[in-house]
């Protein structure tokens, strides 16, 4: 300020303060909305309310790359959409892909006018073509770019802010945590597992009413019409199986079924626009892959990979994919036990004698559980069938519950009884439990 004040000194300046304007401020407001519009006014106002509003982002980093776009229809009405990229890509070309998923939202949901709003002047030039686009992917993305924005009637692209292109800017991040709530609940999020370049075909170079027809049906018509076959071996021999199974009528290729009547093939294109009716459409009933298939047989048509198209079809139908029966029978067949605790088996046995501790200790028994390898021991004096109970109640049963098995080599290094005599009669009153001998 102190610069430009000295600056303009020489033009003989004056300061003043900015006086109340209360009044002046009504004045002026009245002024300024109480304008007659003409006609000609009017119809530009209304030709403004037509135009759809594209607010496109796109962000990558090592840990994440993704889109975001935020549609406005004339209306007012907002469509959050966020796009989750499967594959490595620049901040630029990241940017270029949203602004491809965009405009096909805008196309699909009928949209003729378009502005397209985004923070990022590289891209906004390239469009306008008043940047270069070097590098090779970089014309890639803007020939798809422009081969769909000539499926609009018109269009506009402008460089705003990063302030005016928050909304979008939080889509491109989605995945990366901290989105507000709102957003997330009336968000649609799409995956994109390759780029557009790869996926897409520029309509403006190759129309979709110059496609040429499918190979394998063009391939057996002229087989059959005129006995003419590719030059590739493996294809010929292929064709000439096939051949005796399809039909000419009416220009129109069948195939012959199995004591049925004969089903028209389809082109891709065709087979997609019947294969999507029937599975969701007006008497849909979202069914699985096998009946759709089915289905599509009953109806009369067919194509040589319609059963992997409509596995296809099935694995990326949110409806069916939400509320699919799960299945409960185990991918194994089950085992039969014979024994209700398998493991719950206790190996005991007897040490000593040995050399003679304090309190004139020298024999040991020992407990210990097949499963867990816990140990449970305790030093004798003696060794009677009264210790022995005592012991086992205590550090097993009462601790760990009955076991299913006491596993003992029945007291043969003493010739004691003691075991034998305990074993037996805890095998009687508890018949579930077995004693082994090794």
């Amino acid at each position: 300020m102190v610069k430009w004040a000295i600056e303009l000194t020489q033009y003989g300046l004056e300061y003043k303060l900015r006086p109340s304007i209360k009044a002046q401020a009504l004045a002026d407001f009245i002024v300024e909305c109480s304008t007659k519009v003409s006609a000609g006014d009017r119809s530009l106002i209304n030709d403004q309310t037509d135009w759809w509003i594209l607010n496109a982002d796109g962000a990558a980093s090592s840990k994440h790359c993704g889109g975001g776009v935020m549609l406005t229809s004339p209306e007012g009405f907002k469509v959050y959409y966020a796009l989750i990229y499967k594959f490595k890509a620049s901040n630029n070309e990241a940017k270029y892909e949203a602004v491809i998923g965009g405009v096909r939202l805008a196309i699909a949901l009928g949209a003729r006018k378009v502005r397209i709003r985004m923070d990022s002047r590289l891209v906004v030039g390239q469009i306008k073509g008043t940047f270069e686009a070097k590098g090779e992917n970089m014309r890639l993305y803007k020939d798809v770019v422009e081969g769909l924005l000539t499926k609009l009637e018109t269009y506009e692209i402008h460089h705003v802010p990063r302030l005016e292109n928050q909304e979008a800017d939080i889509l491109s991040k989605l995945s990366l945590g901290g989105i507000p709530d709102h957003l997330k609940r009336i968000c649609k999020t799409e995956i994109v597992d390759m780029p557009s370049t790869e996926t897409l075909v520029i309509s403006a170079v190759f129309p979709l009413e110059v496609r040429t027809p499918d190979d394998w049906i063009e391939e057996l018509v002229k087989y059959i019409t005129q006995a003419e076959l590719p030059n590739d071996p493996e294809k010929a021999a292929k064709i000439k199986r096939r051949a005796p199974t399809y039909v000419i009528l009416d220009g129109q290729l069948y195939k012959k079924s199995f004591g049925g009547p004969l089903l028209k093939c389809l082109l891709p294109q065709q087979a997609q626009e019947v294969m999507e009716e029937v599975h969701q459409g007006v008497c849909a009933a979202h069914q699985g892959a096998n009946n759709l298939t089915r289905k599509l047989i009953i109806q009369g048509y067919y194509w040589p990979s319609m059963v992997q198209d409509c596995i296809q079809k099935v694995l990326h139908c949110e409806v069916c994919q939400k509320f699919a029966q799960k299945k409960t029978r185990p991918a194994t067949f089950y085992t039969p036990i014979t024994i209700a605790i398998p493991f719950a088996r206790w190996g005991v046995d007897l040490l000593g004698p040995l050399p003679m501790a304090p309190g004139r200790h020298k024999f040991c028994i020992v407990a210990i559980d097949y499963f867990t390898k816990w140990i449970e021991a305790e030093p004798l004096v003696t060794i009677t069938e009264y210790q022995c109970r005592r012991f086992l109640w205590r550090k097993v049963i009462y601790r760990f519950g009955f076991p299913e098995h006491l596993v003992t080599d029945n007291g043969r290094q003493f010739d004691n009884q003691a075991f034998t005599e305990f074993c037996s009669t805890y095998a009687i009153r508890h018949t579930k439990v077995s004693v082994a001998y090794p």
